[in-house]
C-alpha cells in the first residue's frame, strides 16, 4: 500500500472514529418536534454519518484505470468513476423527489397526512445514505488521484469553447473546437456541481448532528435555508445534464459509457480530438 493511502487512511480514521463512537454512545430516539411517528432519521441518522465513512475509505482503496484505446473503443469511465456516478445520481433522485414531496420554498407540499409524510421523510433518509456515500467516495478518491480534480476544472477558454461547441451543434457558426475528455461546458457545470453538493452534504449532516448536538436554533434556522436553496440549484443543475448528458442524441454514446465505460474510437477522435491524441501520444510512449 502506498504512503498517500496510509495517511489517508489514519487521517480519515481520526476524524470520523471518534465522533462516530459517541454518537454511538448517545444515540436514542430524539424525532422531530410535535409528531408521534418516528422516521429513519430518528432511530437510524447515525447511518449516514457511517456511509460517509465508508464511502471515504473505500474510495481512497479503490485504484483508478486510466483511459486507454483498444481497438475501435476507448476507455472512458472505469469502475469507481461508473459506480460514484450511479450511486450519487441514485441518491440525487430519491432526495429530489422526496423533497418535491414533502415541499421546500415555493414548491408546494405534494403529500398529505402522516403516513405520506413519514413515507417521503424515509425515502429522504435512503437517499441521503446514497449521496452522502458517493460524494464521500467521489472526494476520497479524487484526492488519492488529484489529476483527476484538474482534468473536470474550468480554464479561461471553457466559456468560448462551451458557447462555440453548441452553436457548432446547432448550425450558427462553422467553427470547431477542439476538446480533451471533458468539453468546455462540462468543466463549467463541474463548479457548481460541486459546490451545491458539497453544501447539501454539509448542511444536511449539520442538521442530523442536531439530534445530539444543540446547535442555535438561529444555526440550524440559516442551515434549513442553505440546505433548501442548494436542493433548488441541484434540481435546476441535475434537469440540465439529465437533457444534454441522456436526452439529446450526440451524447448517447457518452451515457452508454457510464454503463459499458467505452466509447467509440471515431466518437472520441471526432468529439474529443484533444483527449483521443494524448491518447495515442501516450500509447506511443508506452511502446518506445
Amino acid at each position: 500500500m502506498d504512503t498517500r493511502r496510509i495517511v489517508f487512511y489514519t487521517l480519515t480514521a481520526t476524524v470520523f472514529i471518534p465522533p462516530l463512537c459517541a454518537i454511538g454512545a448517545t444515540a436514542g430516539v430524539q424525532g422531530e418536534a410535535g409528531h408521534h411517528t418516528t422516521f429513519l432519521f430518528d432511530t437510524l441518522w447515525w447511518i449516514v454519518f457511517m456511509g460517509g465513512f465508508v464511502g471515504m475509505m473505500l474510495g481512497a482503496y479503490w485504484h483508478r484505470v486510466d483511459p486507454f484505446v483498444d481497438g475501435k473503443r476507448v476507455w472512458r469511465h472505469d469502475g469507481a468513476a461508473r459506480l460514484s456516478h450511479w450511486i450519487h445520481a441514485a441518491g440525487c433522485v430519491l432526495l429530489l423527489i422526496s423533497a418535491l414531496g414533502l415541499g421546500f420554498f415555493f414548491f408546494p407540499r405534494l403529500v398529505s397526512g402522516t403516513a405520506g409524510a413519514s413515507w417521503m421523510m424515509d425515502l429522504h433518509f435512503l437517499g441521503a445514505l446514497l449521496f452522502v456515500f458517493g460524494g464521500c467516495f467521489w472526494l476520497a478518491n479524487t484526492i488519492i488521484s488529484p489529476w483527476r480534480f484538474t482534468e473536470h476544472m474550468p480554464d479561461k477558454g471553457s466559456l468560448v469553447e462551451g458557447i462555440t461547441h453548441y452553436a457548432h451543434i446547432f448550425g450558427l457558426t462553422k467553427k470547431t473546437v477542439r476538446p480533451a475528455k471533458y468539453d468546455g461546458s462540462e468543466r463549467l457545470a463541474f463548479v457548481p456541481i460541486v459546490l451545491f453538493a458539497a453544501l447539501l452534504i454539509l448542511t444536511g449532516l449539520i442538521k442530523l448532528s442536531a439530534r445530539v448536538i444543540g446547535w442555535p436554533s438561529g444555526l440550524l434556522a440559516g442551515m434549513t435555508w442553505l440546505h433548501d436553496f442548494s436542493a433548488l440549484m441541484m434540481l435546476v443543475l441535475f434537469i440540465f445534464h439529465v437533457l444534454l448528458a441522456a436526452v439529446v442524441p450526440w451524447s448517447w454514446p457518452l451515457l452508454k459509457s457510464m454503463f459499458s465505460g467505452w466509447v467509440p474510437l471515431d466518437f472520441a477522435r471526432e468529439h474529443h480530438p484533444a483527449w483521443y491524441e494524448q491518447l495515442e501520444q501516450s500509447a506511443s510512449e508506452e511502446k518506445s
